[in-house]
């Protein structure tokens, strides 16, 4: 089903736009979150469809394997899933692949590496998890 989104960019000057686009679809970061709730014991392979640069366009999710990752203390059971972005995506523009790790009990990521050009790897670790989280 297709249906419109409206663009309203504020700065530098005031517009807005109209697009007709295939729903459901999603802005990256909600994907991302979205990411988290997939089960990854059941499939290997997922697809969230994106609103990126005025279309859609499908965020790839593999998980690779299945580990146990020393977190909080902790050995926990955790998926090593490579996340394959749009060539459009604002996220990371130069970078088309981000690596996570995901708790999978809690759901969680715990570790995330994603490749800068020049620059090399730029990776982060979870080290604390809010109480209230």
């Amino acid at each position: 089903k297709y249906e419109k989104v409206t663009i309203q960019k504020l700065l530098p000057k005031f517009e807005v736009d109209e697009v007709k686009i295939k729903f459901p679809v999603y802005d990256e970061l909600s994907a991302f979150i979205l990411s988290f709730s997939l089960d990854y014991r059941q499939k290997n392979f997922f697809t969230i469809p994106l609103y990126v640069c005025r279309k859609r366009c499908l965020l790839k999710l593999f998980k690779k394997r299945e580990l146990v990752y020393k977190w909080n203390n902790r050995s926990q059971k955790c998926y090593e899933i490579l996340i394959d972005l749009p060539q459009e995506s604002e996220l990371l523009r130069h970078s088309r692949e981000v690596w996570m790790w995901l708790l999978e009990k809690e759901k969680i990521p715990v570790k995330l590496i994603g490749k800068l050009p020049i620059i090399g790897n730029l990776e982060g670790i979870l080290v604390k998890k809010n109480k209230n989280s």
